[in-house]
């Protein structure tokens, strides 16, 4: 008997050939996908920081609490992006290539794929991390100021 690695017709699953003599069995695994993986980070971040957020705003009143809801609202988007990605790239991978197509069209069809791929793949991390540095800042001024400039007015006799 002997194991052979294969690929599944379901993208994201892995399939197992098992070879014994006379058969041959195709067992699939259930790994799952990266987009599933992603689309469960999404909104399992999302639902937190929206709950953070309601938390943060209404009841704690915390500027750090908001700070850190917003920068996961953000790793919540940089997830939905990277999966709608790896739904393109799996996208392309499956298509079946046009037959009337001369072989210039094909590579042009193949190069265009791949160049919204990288896009789809550089572009959302980039304005993640750049969004990331301005909410830091942002931050960092907003407790700075509230450090140096109290929101209340103390009295003669010291008290608030």
């Amino acid at each position: 008997m002997s194991l052979l690695n294969s690929s599944s017709e379901v993208p994201g699953e892995k399939a197992l050939l098992i070879e014994s003599p006379g058969k041959r069995d195709k067992v699939v695994s259930s790994t799952p996908s990266n987009v599933y993986l992603l689309n469960v980070a999404f909104y399992s971040f999302a639902l937190f920081a929206l709950g953070q957020m309601f938390v943060a705003v209404l009841i704690a009143k915390s500027q750090a609490m908001v700070g850190d809801s917003s920068a996961m609202v953000i790793d919540s988007l940089t997830y939905l992006f990277n999966s709608y990605a790896e739904k393109i790239k799996n996208k392309s991978l499956k298509e079946s290539v046009d037959d009337t197509l001369s072989a210039a069209e094909k590579e042009l069809r193949r190069l265009e794929r791949t160049r919204q791929r990288l896009w789809l793949e550089i572009l959302p991390p980039l304005c993640s991390v750049m969004t990331l540095i301005v909410l830091t800042i942002y931050i960092i001024i907003d407790a700075l100021n509230s450090l140096t400039e109290p929101d209340y007015v103390v009295g003669e006799d010291g008290s608030p």
